[in-house]
Parts: structure tokens; C-alpha cells; sequence
């Protein structure tokens, strides 16, 4: 390339049955602090992902449009899904804390049905782009609600009016947010949304 600016590479891969997530590492010369690589993936001759890559970012992974990248995608961020769980266990203690006072059957599932329901809603709209609150507003807000529980149930008077249902709808909008943001980082291909 003219005065040696840039340094441009092809290469291509033909497989006999296209694999399901294709991992690229980078950049390319890792040792100079300001060298960026610049990724563009093809699938079938269509420019599929631009990616850029730097000491910040060192790997892509690309999900082919074929059924094997769909069951890719669905293991990993299953996987993604259930581990953010345990590592972040805000989720876990606000449902806990809702479930503290017991109730019947019925009223435990209405409070976790309402989180759920509310956690898909913001998640959904977080992950297409349409609602996208900053994750400093969003885990303190996620803090929040635990602590909000927790007095609650301080609160919480035999035979007093159940508001945990409610609770848990409003507050499960702010969690969807939170897992929305770990989506994001890590890289929710577009064709696989649904």
C-alpha cells in the first residue's frame, strides 16, 4: 500500500459444511500500542461484519447465518445468560428478597412472572437499540432496588397490603437494562435478535 500506511491481507476459507461461530483473534501486530486492524467478514461473497480490533479488543466471533450458527449462538449466550446470573447475583437477591414473605403458590408466581415479564420487555428494547440508558444510571439503580426490598420487608406488617407484584414489574424493568448492557459487551450478532 502506498507509503507503507497500511498493510491489507485476504484470506478466505472454504469449508465443507459452514461451522457455526468462527473466532478471529487480533490485531495483527499486537506489540505497536497504535496499530488497529480493521475486519471485514464475507460470508458467501456478502459483506456480513466490519469489526475493528486494537489492544482493547482482541477477538471477534462471527455467528454464520446457518442453522449451526443459530445453535451456536442459543449454547452461548445460554451460557452467558445463566452465568451473569451467578457472578452477578443482583438478580438473584432482589427475586430472593421479593420471595422473603412467602405467600401461596399463586402469589409467588405473579411476583416472578412480573419480573420476568418486565426484564424481557427493557432487555428487548435495550438490545434493539430503541431505549438505551447509560450502566451508570442503571446498577445503581439495580443496587437500589435490593436495598428498596430489603426495607420493605422491614416494613412489612401480617395482613398490610402485598405490593410485591408491583414491585417486582417496576423493578424488573431496570434489571432488563442491566443484562442488556452485558449483551451489548458482548457482541449480540444483529441476524440472531429473535
Amino acid at each position: 500500500i502506498p507509503a507503507r500506511q497500511a498493510v491489507a491481507f485476504t484470506w478466505r476459507a472454504g469449508w465443507a459444511r459452514m461451522p457455526g461461530m468462527l473466532r478471529v483473534t487480533g490485531p495483527l501486530f499486537p506489540y505497536d500500542a497504535q496499530h488497529e486492524t480493521y475486519l471485514n467478514l464475507y460470508e458467501s461473497g456478502t459483506l456480513r461484519h466490519q469489526h475493528l480490533m486494537d489492544r482493547g479488543r482482541t477477538r471477534y466471533d462471527h455467528y454464520t447465518g446457518t442453522r449451526q450458527g443459530w445453535l451456536a449462538v442459543l449454547r452461548t449466550f445460554l451460557y452467558s445468560g445463566v452465568h451473569h446470573i451467578f457472578i452477578g447475583p443482583d438478580h438473584i437477591l432482589f427475586i430472593v428478597g421479593l420471595l422473603l414473605l412467602g405467600g401461596s403458590a399463586l402469589r409467588l408466581f405473579k411476583i416472578v412472572t412480573a419480573f420476568t415479564l418486565a426484564h424481557s420487555v427493557t432487555l428487548a428494547l435495550a438490545t434493539l437499540g430503541v431505549v438505551t440508558p447509560p450502566a451508570r444510571l442503571v446498577e445503581p439503580a439495580i443496587a437500589l432496588s435490593i436495598v428498596a426490598v430489603g426495607i420493605s420487608n422491614l416494613r412489612a406488617r401480617p395482613g398490610g397490603p402485598d405490593a410485591r407484584t408491583w414491585t417486582a414489574l417496576g423493578f424488573g424493568f431496570i434489571h432488563g437494562f442491566g443484562f442488556a448492557n452485558v449483551l451489548r459487551d458482548f457482541g449480540l450478532p444483529r441476524e440472531a435478535l429473535g
